[in-house]
């Protein structure tokens, strides 16, 4: 009797599909191993998510698996089941997922070459190898062969043998020319390292309850979402305690940040605990580091994975504690396919795999916070002093870029030698022309929003697309003469300091003046150095970590975000004005904040440092309004470059909701924020429940038939 195979494959499809398994490779079928089908007119890779006697009845025509690729499951079952459970959630590929989570290569490179590791000599030595294996490794040996030779030897079995052996350790790849170097193998359970980790750690004083509940001995996963909140330095204490508590009992940590400068830092940290336990994962590693990286994680030699939201594709065995800190950065959502949001997602993974789950922040986002709050969680270990005096200026009374209070503090802070630095979330010189006779506002032709002005370049430049086009002369539409429009950008800003301060030395810290993680890094060392006196820059310099702090911080129209039709704009300001006051840490530093809004919630809590403040407000607004974390909702963007037909598509997709039945309530569908992007129309429809298997059930359905789907968001 012929057996069938599920297989997912890296598409951005929410489906699987059904294959028959040829005789040869039945026997060698396995769950979570890859393997190699007819898609169409394609050869793709992909993997067995699920093995059955018998076709479902609506498989239709069945083809044959070309071959199975592993002879051992890349994944575990538990990660599968999370991964799906994922792909369900955010209604995206389960295959795409999988694919993220796998090491960069599986399959060789013709150039490559392969040898056996000191582990893979032991394991030969000791009889472990299976016969495919030893094989292998005697052409091999400890010198190294190329993937063209070992082809040539052993056939097309050569890629799935070498998988295997890497997975466990017994082989890795290296430059052409490598010559061996011999590792030091470590001694097992009683070196140093192991009898360091058996000493016992005590909480931090006053947290001995809360570390109870958050490991539970021999019962992980258990105990929830925790939430830590408070100031950075207090929570690094506490994560270095947790950490150290599962090191004791053997089990791994993966601690999830929003930026790969704060990754690295994380991983010196942790290895200065414990030399080799920890590893880093993020998109800056090349194929090679991340394929070492993987392999170090997969065979358990990692004890602690730091990296941004990508690394929780990594299959950790022995998973006790996942940790997300500053969770409530936007970096932790993924947008584009597969569409997920890492903070949700760590929780997921955590009841999946049995682990505890800590959110760890001074400035919580609302729904976790609520959540955690809710079950009792929320660990308060205190603010840390504020070194800075934050001054609201009203800016309605003011007819310059700068006021008159900012200005006066630049001129202080000048006379002390100290860095100053401004902030404007507006690139460019203006951030539109506008026509002085008709009013009109040229336009990108591809994402149909206002162009701004890039004086320097004398050009009119899309934020979306990155469109230039030369400055016209007069209006293309009635040929009136242009004028700026009333939004100044960061140049404007810079050319009026630069006229009150000639002999300043001023930068721009903007993605128009500075291309690539080089330039950035030696402006902020310039900066550090005494080289620079002011920083001019976007959100790009307020994401920064890493920057030098600032005795005086300026930020301008902080009120940006308010505009934006989102019922989590608030938030979003509020968060944001934080990561900006955050770079006045010196003592005695200064902060001046100018808006025309100087009475909104989420400035006057940012100034006060007060989140209990905002939250109060905040939490209560979204009561009043259903919106979560007292309702679940779904943004559904639909894209394409014929408006009518996705117009079309849209309406059939909220009709198909609508008959659905269920409490969920359906908007649009109508013109996305950023309604056209690089030519394509996009359009949302908006769901809202108060149940979440409601809403994920309906939103299921619906989507089997959907087209032009772009991503799916669901909140929170």
């Amino acid at each position: 009797m012929s057996r069938y195979a599920e297989v997912a494959f890296p598409l951005p499809l929410t489906r699987s599909f059904t294959y028959r398994l040829r005789a040869e490779d039945e026997s060698r079928a396995r769950v979570g191993a890859r393997v190699s089908a007819p898609f169409g007119s394609r050869i793709l890779t992909g993997f067995i998510v699920h093995l059955r006697s018998a076709p479902p009845e609506s498989a239709g025509e069945i083809r044959d698996i070309q071959t199975v690729l592993d002879d051992a499951a890349v994944f575990s079952p538990r990660f599968l089941a999370f991964t799906r459970l994922l792909g369900r959630r955010y209604a995206s590929s389960w295959g795409e997922f999988l694919a993220a989570s796998a090491p960069p290569s599986f399959s060789p490179r013709a150039r490559s070459r392969f040898r056996l590791t000191d582990e893979g000599s032991s394991a030969g030595s000791e009889g472990r190898l299976s016969d495919e294996e030893k094989r292998l490794a005697d052409f091999m040996g400890t010198g190294g062969s190329s993937a063209r030779f070992l082809k040539t030897k052993l056939g097309a079995r050569v890629s799935a043998v070498l998988a295997r052996m890497r997975t466990k350790g017994w082989v890795e790849e290296v430059e052409p020319g490598t010559t061996k170097r011999r590792r030091r193998t470590r001694p097992s359970s009683s070196s140093d390292g192991e009898q360091q980790l058996a000493l016992d750690f005590p909480p931090p004083t006053g947290l001995e309850d809360v570390f109870n509940a958050i490991l539970r001995p021999g019962r992980f996963g258990r105990s929830g979402l925790f939430y830590l909140f408070g100031g950075e330095g207090r929570r690094n204490a506490v994560y270095e305690a947790l950490i150290r508590a599962v090191w004791k009992v053997s089990g791994r940590v993966l601690f999830l940040v929003p930026e790969i400068s704060q990754a690295a830092a994380r991983a010196r940290t942790y290895e200065s605990l414990r030399a080799g336990a920890a590893a880093v994962l993020h998109s800056r590693l090349t194929e090679r580091q991340r394929e070492e990286q993987w392999m170090r994680i997969r065979t358990g030699r990692a004890r602690v994975v730091t990296g941004p939201r990508s690394a929780l594709f990594v299959p950790l065995p022995g998973l006790r504690l996942v940790i997300v800190e500053e969770e409530e950065d936007d970096s932790f959502h993924q947008s584009e396919s597969p569409s997920y949001d890492a903070r949700r997602a760590a929780s997921l993974l955590g009841r999946v795999m049995g682990a505890s789950v800590v959110f760890g922040s001074a400035h919580p986002s609302v729904e976790s916070f609520y959540e955690a709050e809710t079950c009792g969680r929320v660990v308060r270990l205190g603010s840390e002093p504020a070194s800075a005096v934050v001054r609201i200026v009203d800016a309605r009374r003011e007819r310059s870029y700068l006021s008159r209070e900012l200005v006066e503090s630049v001129r202080t802070h000048v006379r002390r030698g100290g860095r100053m630095i401004v902030f404007l979330n507006r690139r460019g010189f203006a951030a539109s022309v506008i026509c002085a006779r008709c009013g009109r506002i040229p336009r990108c032709d591809r994402c149909d929003i206002p162009l701004f002005l890039l004086k320097r370049k004398n050009s009119l430049v899309c934020r979306y697309c990155s469109a230039v086009r030369p400055v016209p002369n007069a209006c293309p539409y009635c040929g009136g003469p242009l004028r700026l429009g009333r939004d100044p950008g960061v140049e404007a800003v810079r050319e009026e300091i630069q006229r009150l301060f000639p002999r300043l030395r001023i930068a721009a810290f903007d993605s128009d003046a500075l291309r690539g993680e080089e330039a950035q890094a030696r402006v902020l060392d310039r900066f550090d150095r005494g080289r620079i006196d002011l920083l001019i820059g976007t959100q790009l310099l307020a994401s920064r970590r890493d920057a030098p702090s600032a005795s005086l911080v300026g930020i301008l129209s902080p009120e940006s975000f308010l505009s934006i039709p989102d019922y989590r704009s608030g938030e979003r300001t509020y968060h944001s004005l934080c990561r900006m006051i955050r770079f006045a840490r010196s003592p005695g530093s200064e902060v001046v904040v100018q808006t025309v809004v100087p009475d909104h919630h989420a400035l006057t809590a940012a100034a006060r440092d007060d989140f209990d403040l905002f939250y109060r407000t905040e939490i209560e607004f979204r009561r009043l309004m259903s919106y979560p974390p007292f309702s679940h909702m779904a943004e559904v963007i639909f894209e394409g470059r014929d408006i009518r037909l996705l117009a079309r598509q849209a309406r059939d997709f909220r009709d198909r909701v609508r008959q659905a039945g269920g409490e969920v309530e359906v908007q649009g569908p109508s013109r996305a924020l950023g309604s056209r992007r690089k030519g394509r129309e996009r359009l949302v429809v908006m769901l809202r429940s108060g149940r979440r298997d409601t809403l994920a059930g309906i939103l299921d359905s619906a989507l089997r038939r959907a087209r032009s789907v772009r991503s799916v968001h669901l909140q929170p």
